[in-house]
């Protein structure tokens, strides 16, 4: 059973006008579990040492492994999946003002930087936020932590720097498996798109310009990769919701249609017998729970 998701606020980690905390912790599968959630008020890189496991983002799982390095925005809800006894890391912790001056300045062909929008979802881009880290990255991170624990002179715009310089080795990594894997990595992105948008939400058009390709190339390319098309799968997946729906519900079957991103009832009608082999009443009748 899950737990209440706890909060971590922001006058906990920083000290008066210092907006960035770097910390080596070791957390422990008591600690942190699938029961356990977190959110906080800053935004958060962890870097692993040690141990494995998977990392829930927004109940989405990606898996870690010493050197994984991870952007997480304050908005996600994230817990760990533990396969080790225990997690070291180094987190790294920082509310956005404290480099808002300098992010727009940055080239960014990939969106990575758009995590500091007010418009993102953590959930429309999250590969390119977790990545392997290399011996630089590591260098870097040791560095900080180091500098952070020294607090030497002139320390706070040598850790801004520092920062900055690690979300540009984060971009250049995530970027680099973006091209090495692009294909693969378009049709996990256009999907995860697609189970999260389907309602209504998704746009061909928007998801063929973040990626940087045109409508009709990322429609062959989705194609040629899972021998259907973009919009088979939208409506696979539209159906699949209204027949859980019509399973577990009592809403009406209109209502259902529209809720699900149909806006044709006929046209429902059709799919869902083709699909299901009986219209949504019949459907219903054999399998609702009520």
């Amino acid at each position: 059973m899950k737990e209440k998701i706890r909060v971590y606020k922001r006058s906990s980690f920083f000290s008066g006008d210092f907006p960035f905390s770097i910390r080596h912790v070791v957390n422990r599968t008591e600690e942190f579990n699938e029961s356990k959630r977190f959110q906080r008020e800053f935004w958060k890189i962890t870097y692993v040492i040690g141990g494995q496991g998977e990392l829930l983002i927004n109940e989405r799982r990606w898996p870690l492994r010493p050197s994984s390095i991870v952007l997480v925005h304050p908005g996600s809800v994230t817990t760990y999946n533990m396969t080790t006894p225990s997690l070291e890391l180094y987190n790294i912790l920082f509310d956005p003002v404290f480099i808002e001056h300098d992010i727009g300045a940055l080239k960014d062909d990939f969106h990575f930087f758009s995590i500091f929008s007010s418009a993102f979802s953590q959930n429309e881009n999250t590969p390119l936020y977790l990545v392997d880290a290399d011996r630089e990255i590591e260098t870097l991170v040791r560095s900080m932590a180091k500098e952070f624990e020294n607090r030497s002179l002139n320390y706070r715009p040598l850790l801004k720097l520092k920062l900055l310089e690690l979300l540009i080795l984060m971009l250049r990594k995530g970027e680099r498996n973006m091209r090495i894997h692009r294909a693969e990595g378009i049709v996990e992105y256009v999907n995860h798109l697609l189970e999260t948008h389907f309602t209504g939400g998704f746009r061909l058009e928007t998801a063929a310009s973040n990626i940087g390709i045109t409508k009709n190339h990322l429609c062959r390319l989705y194609r040629a990769r899972t021998g259907k098309t973009i919009v088979e799968r939208l409506k696979e997946l539209r159906l699949a919701d209204a027949a859980e729906k019509l399973r577990s519900s009592t809403e009406s079957i209109s209502g259902i249609c529209y809720s699900c991103g149909f806006n044709d009832l006929s046209y429902f009608y059709r799919s869902f017998r083709k699909q299901y082999k009986a219209n949504p009443g019949e459907y219903r009748e054999k399998y609702g729970q009520y």
